[in-house]
């Protein structure tokens, strides 16, 4: 039918993931389908597919250019490992705490072991034999992006 896959929908955030086969994606939610609630599959389709993102085009750089693109810093891709770490703390400390005092959790145990094996994955980014290539970096479960503190 179409050469997508929708991973998840957040009705909350008004956001899916899409996986176009080349490239996965949180997007939000067209106002088509929002204000469409019976559009059917092949109208559905065709706006989801409309939103796929062009393709890369690899460019050949003018030697000028290049001799004045700074080389990649270190210090950048542990900064965003860093600032990816912060930003998931939250989740485990919450899941922790609610573990602590016998409340319910928001996050399954596959969630919260997936969430503790992505920020050791972070804490061990800088050790890999990719580090620092940036299409390299650890990915984090879809499923964080519909969390909110």
């Amino acid at each position: 039918m179409s050469g997508f896959k929708v991973l998840s929908v957040s009705a909350s955030a008004g956001t899916m993931l899409v996986d176009w086969g080349n490239v996965t994606l949180n997007h939000y939610i067209p106002q088509e389908i929002l204000t469409s609630p019976d559009i059917d599959a092949l109208a559905l389709a065709n706006v989801i597919e409309g939103m796929r993102p062009a393709p890369a085009v690899t460019l050949e750089l003018p030697p000028a250019l290049q001799a004045i693109v700074e080389p990649f810093n270190l210090d950048d891709e542990r900064a965003w490992r860093l600032a990816e770490l912060a930003a998931v703390t939250w989740l485990r400390d919450r899941h922790r705490d609610q573990l602590e005092i016998k409340a319910p959790t928001n996050l399954s145990d596959q969630q919260f072991t997936e969430l503790l094996v992505y920020m050791q994955v972070l804490r061990d980014w800088p050790q890999s034999p990719d580090f620092p290539q940036i299409e390299q970096r650890p990915v984090a479960p879809s499923w964080i992006a519909e969390q909110s503190q």
